[in-house]
């Protein structure tokens, strides 16, 4: 009993510490109104950083990937500073209250935000014990810090190859394929090296690509069925993932909500409220579902659709798109 009591005594005294600790860094973010309502409204020395699931009006720039936005300044005294030089060892999550713990895994581009070592129910900033930022919390997981300086530095935009890769054994693996790009990836390759340059991490991988200028041609090796491939990829503008669907579709002005009804398309054979069951004999039912099919399409394939209560099939031609992009 005596062992239990001290335990429970370590505990308590812990999260009373951790909470005194950042007393006056929740006190700092109640006093600027940081958050309102799952929005975080952040004062920095010369802007303003919000992030925002409700669309916003009057912004002086937007990011529609990570739904932030960039205003005008507020007049406070002491807005929030980045962190520089301290080791991120101690933070907390603040939004109506502290929650001590630290980033256990980095952000891996825009399909696979940052992790907290405790449970975060709201969107919060996330502090060290001087009160500076780190990043901030949102419903997907963490953005971290380089992702939101990129953002205030005037680039709002990412690349794209036409793949979404995963982490497996070591290797970085392509595991979708956007072949309405006409791309020369195949699911299953094993990604060795961009310009000569080993990758070592998905992390570096996706920053590689979406940070790169649009129109820069990449070279790229591969391994695919025990041999080795170069080819040369072009870098084109990232229409989804993030925050936006991503079913590869948005590539020809096709968006698909997560239903697979299209709500917005320039495409002229996919019409506003089709629902897509089915592509090139494979059965659709969600996003990745569509990602995935369209991984294995040939040049030409045919999309199965229901509009207004009729089973209906249209034929695309990959080859159409292909430097359209």
């Amino acid at each position: 009993m005596r062992f239990i009591a001290s335990i429970l005594f370590f505990l308590v005294t812990s999260l009373c510490g951790c909470n005194t600790e950042f007393g006056s860094c929740l006190k700092k973010v109640q006093d600027l109104h940081v958050y309102q309502n799952n929005t975080l409204v952040i004062p920095l020395k010369s802007k303003t950083l919000v992030f925002s699931q409700t669309p916003l009006k009057g912004y002086d720039r937007y990011d529609p990937f990570l739904n932030l936005y960039l205003f005008k300044p507020l007049d406070v005294k002491y807005p929030f500073k980045w962190n520089k030089y301290l080791k991120n060892k101690e933070l907390a999550a603040i939004s109506d209250r502290v929650i001590c713990g630290k980033i256990i895994q980095d952000q891996e581009g825009l399909d696979h935000f940052a992790q907290f070592s405790k449970p975060l129910k709201n969107s919060a900033v996330i502090l060290n014990g001087c009160c500076e930022l780190i990043a901030i919390n949102t419903p997907k997981g963490i953005i971290q810090k380089h992702y939101l300086q990129r953002f205030l530095s005037g680039k709002n935009n990412y690349g794209d190859i036409g793949i979404r890769v995963m982490y497996k054994n070591n290797h970085v693996i392509v595991h979708t394929v956007n072949k309405l790009i006409n791309s020369p990836f195949e699911r299953g390759d094993l990604i060795l090296r961009i310009d000569n340059k080993k990758i070592a991490s998905l992390q570096l991988f996706e920053e590689k690509v979406l940070f790169a200028p649009i129109g820069k041609v990449y070279r790229v090796n591969i391994l695919r069925d025990g041999k080795k491939k170069t080819f040369k990829v072009k870098v084109f503008p990232r229409k989804g993932g993030g925050f936006l669907d991503d079913t590869f579709f948005e590539v020809i002005g096709v968006y698909i909500d997560k239903d697979l009804r299209v709500v917005r398309s320039s495409y002229e054979s996919l019409h506003v409220n089709d629902k897509i069951f089915i592509i090139d004999k494979q059965k659709v039912q969600t996003q990745k579902d569509i990602q995935r099919a369209l991984s294995d399409v040939g040049d030409t394939f045919r999309i199965g659709l229901n509009r207004d209560g009729l089973d209906i099939f249209i034929e695309i031609n990959t080859r159409k798109n292909n430097g359209k992009i």
